[in-house]
């Protein structure tokens, strides 16, 4: 998620330089919440090198409390961060997605009960894959 993260954040900020370049005026709400993600993500990330690099030789009690403790809480730092630059990403690219059209040559008993099952179906299918169908077929 990280690599992925970081690209976005340099293409949102060379995106708002050559608009402040250009003269324009520029909100950059988006790339401070994508910055503020991503250095969310890289402390957590830390936080769980470091606590993993724990290396005392103890019980195995010992290992399963400071799992509870330290461990799954460093986790949870990575997964709230990482989910919080996957919901920004994926609402924003959900802004500028295309519809996915879909063509069918012929439509026989086939082709029609696909195509009925792509207009019965279709919000479950945007909800899946983050855009619109569109059948150019018959009704």
């Amino acid at each position: 998620v990280l690599p992925a993260a970081t690209r976005y954040q340099t293409e949102l900020a060379n995106n708002v330089a050559s608009l402040k370049a250009a003269g324009l005026e520029v909100d950059p709400t988006t790339v401070d919440e994508v910055t503020a993600c991503v250095s969310a993500l890289r402390a957590g990330i830390a936080a769980l090198r470091s606590e993993l690099e724990h290396d005392d030789e103890s019980t195995v009690e010992y290992e399963a409390e400071r799992a509870r403790d330290a461990l799954l809480p460093a986790m949870r730092s990575v997964r709230i961060s990482a989910d919080k630059l996957e919901a920004l990403v994926a609402v924003l690219t959900l802004i500028v997605r295309r519809p996915v059209r879909i063509g069918l040559l012929g439509c026989g008993t086939v082709g029609t009960e696909v195509v009925r099952l792509l207009r019965a179906q279709s919000d479950d299918l945007a909800a899946r894959k983050c855009a619109n169908g569109e059948t150019a077929a018959p009704s």
